[in-house]
């Protein structure tokens, strides 16, 4: 008995062996703390004692009155402390014989024999049961754990699992990379799907973004329905930060190829942009309590935002000084001068698509419109079906249906004031191809 781990078990195996043996009505265990007008004779008391016992022996006269009446209310003729490590465990408690005959002293040996293994089994048992309970309780607290988890920034979690009791969140300026990712026409898009449909398609696409963010490093910080702010600091985060925004650009354009005939395509534009930020926890106290952020706060933040905003479908707009952290600076596409608002002097901003990042460098006119073998890259020119060559790529026999209305991202930012220093390079063909892109 003493290899069980069940209270159940322990308890209907004893009671059969009582009723067996001794022939005592209502057998029964009770586990944990005795009554409290039974705690006085139980510490002078070790053994097995009877209600005659108890009634008669003047050491426990002082306590008898409010024993006995425990006696009664546990329908008990017998006591039997449950005693383990010097612990009490419990007791065993019978009813009067069935043939009305008092317990023996003989009985009362039998029943402490009995005892000493029975207080090893429910010693057992509840160390069984604890430890169950500990899992139990283990194992919904790292499902909370994991469920909270994907609503906290991945660099909070490390800096929690690093120091639980006093985790650095503290606000500190340190140099960022800011990536902002939108879906263009996402207004129009949720006026003409139903919000489940909206829903489930810009989970699958955002998906899609974050193991491409994951992988390179980034931490995604916020997310509001049509777009996503995420953070790069640490190792060449500028790098890894262009290279996100790339790979979101090839992402989206093979999803849009993969849903094509179900869903018009998904455009995003994206703005990156490096610099000094309050990268930290941000307290927000109100009267219905108070809330934790973890982000980049600063100029720095605020000009990727409006990179993005100013970025046409399909483009990503990055900010001279992020290209001028990227070691050997890449050419790039020359967007001009712009003014931003709330930004105090004009920037020069950079066409993010041609950025070629060594060995990484995303050759995004490779995908395959349907026709065959072609490289992907589309020309703006008219609605109608034609082959021509693709410039950016090194085979000039190489071919490529291109198809209107699908076209090129311009290479300036159309349809807004550039200042009197602005300069537009041409394009260097060299420097990368965008992707088909469809307006939404």
């Amino acid at each position: 008995m003493t290899g069980l781990l069940d209270l159940d078990e322990i308890t209907r195996r004893l009671t059969q062996a009582i009723e067996a043996t001794l022939h005592a009505t209502n057998p029964r265990l009770l586990a944990g703390t005795p009554p409290a007008a039974l705690a006085p004779v139980l510490s002078i008391a070790t053994v097995a004692l009877s209600r005659y016992q108890l009634a008669a022996d003047p050491d426990f006269a002082a306590w008898a009155p409010a024993a006995l009446g425990a006696y009664r209310a546990l329908e008990a003729e017998v006591v039997v402390p449950l005693r383990f490590q010097e612990r009490l465990h419990g007791l065993l408690l019978l009813g009067p014989k069935r043939s009305e005959a008092p317990y023996t002293a003989e009985d009362l040996a039998l029943l402490e024999t009995l005892a000493d293994q029975t207080a090893v089994a429910v010693a057992n048992a509840e160390a069984h049961r604890q430890v169950v309970e500990y899992a139990r309780q283990l194992e919904r607290s790292l499902l909370i754990r994991t469920n909270l988890a994907k609503f906290v920034p991945q660099r909070v979690r490390q800096l929690i699992e690093e120091s639980p009791e006093a985790p650095s969140l503290d606000k500190r300026e340190t140099e960022v990379t800011v990536l902002f990712a939108d879906i263009t026409g996402y207004t129009r898009l949720s006026s003409r799907l139903p919000q489940d449909t909206l829903d489930a398609l810009v989970e699958r696409y955002f998906g899609a973004f974050l193991d491409e963010i994951v992988r390179h490093g980034g931490d995604v910080n916020e997310t509001a329905g049509d777009g996503l702010m995420v953070i790069f600091h640490e190792g060449e985060h500028p790098r890894a930060a262009v290279r996100a925004a790339q790979a979101i650009q090839r992402r989206a354009y093979e999803l849009n190829a993969e849903l094509a005939g179900s869903f018009d395509p998904l455009v995003m534009h994206v703005g990156v942009n490096t610099g000094l930020a309050l990268l930290g926890a941000t307290k927000i106290e109100g009267r219905a309590g108070t809330r934790w952020t973890y982000t980049a706060s600063g100029l720095t933040t605020n000009i990727a935002a409006r990179l993005a905003s100013m970025a046409e479908g399909g483009q990503i707009v990055v900010s001279e000084s992020t290209l001028t952290r990227l070691d050997p600076r890449p050419p790039a596409d020359d967007l001009g001068v712009r003014e931003l608002k709330n930004v105090e002097r004009p920037l020069r901003l950079r066409e993010g698509m041609g950025i070629l990042l060594g060995d990484s460098a995303l050759h995004l006119h490779r995908g395959n419109l349907g026709a065959g073998e072609g490289c992907g890259r589309t020309v703006a020119g008219r609605r109608r079906r034609r082959r021509r060559s693709c410039p950016a790529h090194p085979c000039s026999s190489h071919k490529v249906l291109a198809e209107g209305p699908r076209v090129r991202a311009p290479t300036s930012l159309p349809n807004r004031p550039t200042s009197a220093a602005a300069t537009a390079s041409p394009r260097d063909e060299g420097a990368g191809a965008r992707p088909p892109v469809s307006r939404v």
